[in-house]
C-alpha cells in the first residue's frame, strides 16, 4: 500500500492532475517582448517527463543529487518535476550568482550532477 506521503512528491501532484483536467492552466509566463506563455498542467507532465527520460539516458539514478542552475522560465518547473519524477535531490542555484559565490557553490557541490539552461550536463 503506498504511503500518504506519495501523494506529496511533486512528480506525482503533476501526474495526477494532468490525467484529471491536461489543459487546465497553471500560469502564463510574462516573456519580456515576447507573447506571454500559456503554461497547462498537459505541458508540465509532459516537459517533466522529457527531462526525467533526459536525465535518465545521462546515467542519473534515484538519489543522485542535481544541482539547477536556470533563470525563471518554464524549465526550471519543469526540470523540479522530472527531478522529483526520478528522485533526484535537488539544489536551485540562483542563475545570477556569480564570483566568490558561485565558486563556493561548485566546489560545495563538485560530485553533483548540474542541469544547465540548454542540457543536463554530466559532471561526474
Amino acid at each position: 500500500m503506498p504511503s500518504p506521503l506519495d501523494q506529496l512528491v511533486l512528480s506525482r501532484i503533476v501526474a495526477t492532475e494532468a490525467a484529471r483536467r491536461p489543459h487546465r492552466l497553471v500560469y502564463v509566463f510574462e516573456n519580456g517582448p515576447y507573447l506571454p506563455e500559456r503554461v497547462t498542467i498537459g505541458d508540465i507532465a509532459r516537459a517533466g517527463n522529457q527531462i526525467a527520460a533526459a536525465f535518465l539516458a545521462a546515467g542519473l539514478r534515484p538519489g543522485d543529487p542535481v544541482a539547477v542552475m536556470l533563470r525563471n522560465h518554464p524549465e526550471f518547473i519543469h526540470t523540479l518535476v522530472g527531478n522529483a519524477k526520478l528522485g533526484l535531490p535537488t539544489i536551485p542555484i540562483d542563475h545570477r550568482t556569480r564570483g566568490e559565490r558561485l565558486a563556493w557553490l561548485r566546489r560545495a557541490t563538485a560530485d553533483w550532477d548540474t542541469a544547465g539552461w540548454d542540457t543536463p550536463v554530466r559532471e561526474r
